[in-house]
């Protein structure tokens, strides 16, 4: 039996004894879509995971050879400690060896063996990974870093797109190894200079890129839904969800990812549910109109809002028990990671220091919400 043959074999084991045996399960949307149920459960309800990018800086360190920092082992041995235990661990694939942005490179079987064997004897559900990827080919530019302007790049290289395709395949593979039910992947960005949050709203131009970037979207929209029924597909043979997440990007508000979702029309497919970019008034609108559609979650710090779509959104700290309120009200039964991030804090990022006090906050507002 070839290692192929062996994955789509055993790696379905894992994901139905998360669900207490069963397999995914599909209600019917007001679209007509299956909307994807999450395949895998918690051991208890409302358990709390962490995202490792919340070392992203620790985990860089040791795998790109920067110097002292964090690796794997570690992390999982962190998220073990009694003093903070978390209930999983979201592992995400930048910081394996050999992990590339741009080839399908993938880290060694005996490697991803010994991780999940670290997890397992530590108790330590891995509840999901994710690469990094844009389906609409545009380079990630959201800050305007190429100088003077946004960047006038539109995307839709097929050969890079295509690439990244490879890439997204090959990592699910690596998941289902792992024993992640869950992968987690991007649309990716507008062109930035369309970027209605870039464009001032007395821009004389203002309609004129309006146009454009909704002609823009459109076409981008027809190859992404093709592309993304592809992964899932692949997802399918090897018990692995595709994850799209909400990234302030081509999907910005729940009716995009709803949008998204019933296109591709796939129970292999559902939605992060990224807390910190519903980049609309009210998030919390949102996240709850994308309830039925979640398999992960990354819960942030701070919820960006954005009192108009021609606005930078503005970073206000997370309403936990709002959010744990929403939770409790949907089917969900999946794990909550945290994200802890810079962004938004006026003081340095330290992981160490932020991670325990947001976490006791996660914790009390499960409490108070039950």
């Amino acid at each position: 039996m070839n290692r192929r043959d062996f994955l789509k074999r055993t790696t379905l084991f894992p994901l139905c004894v998360a669900a207490g045996g069963a397999g995914l399960g599909s209600v019917a949307s007001a679209l007509g879509q299956q909307i994807p149920v999450p395949g895998f459960q918690a051991a208890a309800p409302m358990q709390i995971g962490l995202n490792a990018y919340s070392f992203s800086k620790e985990l860089n360190n040791v795998v790109k050879g920067r110097g002292p920092g964090l690796t794997l082992f570690e992390l999982l041995d962190y998220c073990a400690d009694p003093s903070h235990r978390f209930d999983a661990v979201d592992i995400t694939a930048y910081y394996f060896p050999n992990y590339s942005a741009t080839e399908a490179t993938v880290p060694p079987d005996s490697f991803v063996d010994e991780l999940r064997k670290r997890a397992s004897d530590l108790g330590l559900p891995i509840s999901g990974t994710g690469v990094g990827n844009s389906f609409t080919g545009v380079p990630f530019d959201r800050e305007g870093k190429n100088g003077g302007g946004w960047s006038t790049d539109e995307g839709g290289d097929r050969a890079k797109i295509e690439k990244d395709i490879d890439r997204i395949k090959a990592w699910i593979e690596v998941a289902a190894r792992l024993g992640a039910p869950v992968l987690r992947v991007f649309t990716g960005l507008e062109p930035s200079y369309l970027m209605k949050e870039h464009i001032a709203p007395d821009d004389p131009a203002k309609e004129e890129k309006a146009l454009k970037l909704q002609a823009w979207r459109t076409e981008s929209f027809k190859r992404m839904v093709e592309d993304i029924g592809v992964v899932a597909d692949y997802g399918r043979q090897f018990g692995v969800i595709i994850g799209i997440q909400n990234h302030g990007d081509f999907l910005k508000t729940a009716a995009e990812t709803i949008e998204l979702l019933a296109a591709v029309n796939s129970r292999w497919t559902g939605c992060i549910v990224d807390t910190g970019y519903f980049l609309t008034p009210d998030p919390y609108e949102d996240i709850e109109k994308v309830m039925p559609y979640g398999v992960n979650f990354q819960i942030k710090e701070y919820a960006r809002v954005s009192p108009s779509e021609y606005m930078a959104p503005e970073f206000r700290p997370i309403q936990l028990n709002r959010l744990m309120e929403i939770v409790r009200r949907s089917d969900y039964r999946g794990y909550l990671p945290i994200e802890t991030l810079s962004a938004g804090k006026t003081e340095r990022y330290d992981p160490y220091k932020d991670i325990p006090p947001f976490l006791k906050r996660v914790r009390a507002a499960v409490r108070e919400t039950a």
